[in-house]
């Protein structure tokens, strides 16, 4: 079981592709369950899989995700966040289940699911019948995680992640020489004016102690330095545990688009592109990977961290824990040199068969 999910693992970690283009990945997952005696394996919405055990007689169906996609960096794409790993546990678990079979009461479901990173694919293959055929009871997804001990299960019940809303600011005005400015209108000077005040936005929105975050990561404007930018673009995300609080941010971020844009004679077109409910663990479900995980179990961080496995949390029970990584000189999540020992991936395969 380790070597195989190691062998997974590494394979998939040398076909790193973005969300929704991830057609090596889905080719690989697929070739690899159809060696795996006894399942029932579809690809389905885009780049989706779905494989299926069915159980004569069963009462439940359980459902197991992992997710797809690589980040873009630098350099190209890249498994910085573990989700070759998710991927390679999840198959670990097929091959486990093809040999040891006959206790099974329930039929199982694995999901791996494409653009978590970037679309949030969750929802439109819930759409696409992910849950359905046979109709799933419980679901359960994992992290790899270095802000957890190595080998220890990090799970509670409740809150585990928060609401998140990406944001894009499209800024248009008119260029005009720089050394005539009044001629212009000047698209930079309010997409800085916007990034001067946003920061500001979460303490007016929400009480002290309820946390709210925002963030910007892109600034792009002007195309030459002697001339009045006629376009500038900005990105960034929102975070809050409270979806109330999270819309009230939403609203002051576009009231302030706006008011940026009227100061400075220009245009503001305000988009969010992706929006994450925060994970809310079941007790019931929470409880369940508890006691699979036993003397391995621990508090997780908490954190702004945000996960689209909450849209399969809004229509079934379900919990989503993580698998510490850490361990000395270890990477943060996202970073470019971002690995983790592979003997965790055999934890993980073992947390997984329990569950089942």
């Amino acid at each position: 079981m380790n070597n195989f999910a190691i062998e997974c693992r590494r394979a998939l970690h040398a076909l790193p592709e973005p969300g929704f283009a991830e057609y090596k990945t889905q080719a690989y997952i697929l070739d690899t369950l159809k060696k795996c005696r006894g399942w029932q394996v579809e690809a389905f919405y885009k780049t989706a899989v779905k494989a299926a055990w069915t159980v004569p007689g069963a009462e439940k169906t359980v459902a197991f995700r992992a997710d797809m996609d690589a980040l873009r960096m630098t350099d190209g794409m890249a498994h910085a966040c573990g989700h070759d790993g998710h991927m390679a546990i999840l198959l670990g678990l097929a091959h486990y289940i093809s040999n040891n079979d006959k206790a099974l009461k329930n039929n199982i479901v694995l999901l791996f699911q494409p653009a978590e990173e970037s679309y949030g694919g969750a929802k439109p293959i819930i759409d696409h019948g992910a849950l359905k055929n046979p109709d799933v009871d419980m679901i359960f997804g994992v992290h790899i995680h270095p802000g957890v001990e190595f080998g220890k299960i990090g799970i509670k019940e409740g809150i585990l992640t928060a609401a998140s809303a990406e944001f894009s600011i499209d800024y248009k005005g008119l260029s005009a020489h720089g050394a005539q400015r009044n001629k212009g209108r000047d698209a930079l000077a309010a997409a800085a004016a916007f990034v001067n005040q946003a920061y500001a936005l979460p303490a007016r929105t929400a009480p002290p102690t309820e946390p709210a975050h925002i963030s910007i990561g892109i600034l792009q404007a002007g195309n030459q330095r002697n001339v009045v930018a006629d376009h500038a673009h900005v990105e960034g995300i929102l975070r809050a545990f409270d979806e109330t609080i999270l819309n009230n941010l939403k609203t002051q971020v576009q009231t302030l688009a706006q008011t940026t844009a009227t100061l400075y004679d220009v245009t503001a077109d305000w988009q969010i592109p992706t929006y994450y409910p925060a994970v809310v663990n079941h007790p019931a479900a929470a409880e369940i990977v508890r006691n699979a995980a036993e003397l391995r179990a621990v508090a997780p961080p908490v954190g702004m961290v945000a996960e689209d496995f909450s849209y399969y949390q809004r229509e079934i029970p379900g919990a989503y824990f993580y698998l510490g990584c850490q361990k000395p000189g270890i990477k943060p999540l996202h970073h470019p040199e971002f690995d983790f020992d592979e003997a965790i991936l055999q934890i993980g395969v073992e947390t997984y068969a329990r569950l089942v």
